[in-house]
Parts: C-alpha cells; structure tokens; sequence
C-alpha cells in the first residue's frame, strides 16, 4: 500500500491489497487503511464509493470456472462492448489469469464501473415534474458500549460516541450536511465555498472548517455544542443564535427554550473520546443515563427509592464493577449487577 496514491475509483478496483480488504477485513489491515486514510484525506472519498461499489455485488467467488470458460465469458462482452470498454476488459483478463481467487468481482466492478460511466447520475421526476437527482442516505450507527471512527466523503474525521446515529446523503459533496442522534465530535476539512451543517435536534451547527463536540440524544433534555478550534454557530429551529469559538460550549433545552453560553471543562464535555467519564454536580439520573451508554446496562430503581442530591467523580478506562464501587462509596445507593441489567436501592 506503500506509495498509492489513485486519481480514479477505478485505480482502488485495480489494487489487490484494497479489494483483498474489502472483501476479508483484518484488524491489522483496517489499521493500514485508517492511517492511509488519515495521510490522503482527499481521496476518502474515493475509497468509500470503490468500496460501495464492490459491496453492492452480489456474485460468489468461485475457483473452479476453466480458464477457457472465462476467456469466452470476456470475449462476449469485449463484441458487446466499445473500443473503450474492450481495454477496460483486456487489461482485466491480463490480470485475471494470474489470480483466480477474485476474477469475477474484478470483472463484476469493472464492468460496474463502465455502467455508472456510461449512464452518469440517475434522474427522477419529481411530483411537480422537475429533474432531480435522486439522494439516498448513508446511516452510521454505533450500539451502546462501542465507539466508532468514520470518514466522511470530504475527509472529514467524526468521532462517534454509544448509542449514536450519524446519517449524510449522496450529494454530500455539494451540500456537506449531515443528521446526528447521539454525541459526536467532528474534525471538519476547510471548504470556504462549503459550509459544513450537523442537524441535531432543534438545533443547526454550521462551521467552515474546526473542531467540535455535539451532544443531541434523544433521551437527555439539555443539547451542547463545545468548540475546541475555530468558530461556530449554533441556531434553533426558533430563532436563538449562539457564536463560539475555542473554548466556548452553548447549551439549549428545547423545553424552555434557552440558549446559554459559557466555557467548560474538556474532560467533562469531550473526555470521553479518551475514556473518561467524568460528572460535576450531576444528576443520578443523568449519571444512569450516562453509564447505560457506556456500558450497554440498564439501571432498574427500587421504587420506593427516592434518590436526591449531585454526584462529582471522575473514571478513566474503569469498568463498570469498579465505578459502581466509586458511586457506592459516595452515596447511600447499593448496586447489583444482573446479566445486562444493574439494579438499584437503598443500603
């Protein structure tokens, strides 16, 4: 992989090392191509229609065609095809004879490949008859107790917390917007002409080109947006507007509706991405609100238990046992751990 540099979806389909990891992800390998990734930010997106291409294929491997079966399966298709394709083709059954491991899908995306060149983008009519094209949607979602790293087609870096959905459309290279649920924090590449928008809640975050924490689940009732670099602006689906730049967080509750600006503590807001878990003056049901995404539990209260007062503490890379020892200690709460479930009463 030393020295790819591919100008072309096509260039990805021509590399072995890329189809070898599409088709049969390692951990080392995905390591590679993460810090590939990281060093050609420009070409991610690239990468990740090569990699939709292939996965949209639907044909199995097989190792025991003859070779004389597959020279006529091409021959067929270099008479259907033009000068141009024949090329295409040729060069593939040049390579095809060395490897018989994965020739029907390098024939399989080359001649994917020819058809979205051929076709261009697909039209439909809309209810008022006019030509748009036709946008799907690309969800990322990360279950509880996991965290997930993604590139975005720009070569944006999303940081993805538990329990969040990140979704972004098919034209997100002209209008570089996308739908968050959940916490994320975003490493936006600079496009003066392209303004970057994450739609969260009722909520919009527009920046050019920074670094930034949104917090928007659906569970909690306060919404935060913490900038680390540059600048940002926040607004609600009822006029408020908040300006931040580095070290600025706003916050909103839809119920009041307010928007309040101030400075915060990193490891509070944005610790997480480094495994901490930290809780100032908060909530207990804002600490089991937190812990159940952290850990994929459940917290059952005992409901005769009335429960009242903060909770200030701080966990790096703990686990759950040992921070429900940490709460113990703090409070008058006994804690039982139950198969995926932690129940709660009083000592």
């Amino acid at each position: 992989m030393k020295g790819f540099y591919p100008n072309t979806i096509e260039d990805f389909l021509k590399f072995p090392a890329f189809i070898e990891w599409v088709n049969d992800p390692t951990m080392e390998s995905n390591e590679q191509w993460e810090k590939w990734c990281q060093k050609y930010p420009d070409k991610v997106h690239l990468l990740q229609h090569a990699k939709d291409l292939l996965h949209s294929m639907q044909l199995e491997e097989t190792n025991s065609m003859e070779l004389r079966e597959r020279d006529k399966l091409l021959d067929t298709l270099l008479v259907e095809n033009s000068a141009y394709k024949k090329k295409r083709i040729r060069d593939h059954r040049d390579r095809l004879r060395k490897n018989t491991t994965y020739w029907i899908r390098g024939v399989a995306a080359s001649l994917l490949l020819i058809g979205v060149l051929v076709l261009g983008k697909v039209l439909v009519l809309d209810e008022k008859g006019i030509d748009q094209q036709k946008i799907t949607w690309t969800e990322k979602a990360v279950p509880r107790g996991m965290k997930k790293m993604i590139y975005l087609p720009d070569g944006t870096k999303v940081t993805l917390n538990s329990g969040s959905v990140l979704s972004y459309a098919s034209n997100f290279e002209n209008n570089r917007s996308v739908k968050l649920k959940g916490q994320a924090f975003f490493e936006v590449q600079r496009d003066k002409d392209h303004p970057f928008r994450i739609k969260s809640g009722e909520i919009t975050t527009t920046v050019l080109g920074t670094s930034f924490d949104v917090k928007a689940y659906d569970d909690e009732q306060e919404l935060h947006v913490a900038v680390m670099s540059g600048k940002v602006e926040v607004e609600s689906e009822r006029g408020l507007v908040s300006y931040l730049e580095k070290g600025e967080v706003s916050y909103y509750r839809p119920d009041l509706p307010a928007m309040r600006k101030s400075g915060f503590d990193y490891e509070e807001l944005i610790g997480w991405k480094h495994k901490i878990i930290k809780f100032n003056q908060a909530s207990y049901q804002q600490v089991f609100s937190t812990l159940s995404k952290w850990y994929d539990v459940d917290f059952k209260v005992d409901p005769a238990l009335k429960i009242h007062g903060k909770y200030t503490a701080k966990f790096q890379n703990q686990s759950l046992p040992n921070v429900l020892i940490g709460l113990e200690h703090s409070s008058n709460l006994d804690f039982r751990i139950k198969g995926k479930t932690v129940l709660v009463s009083s000592k």
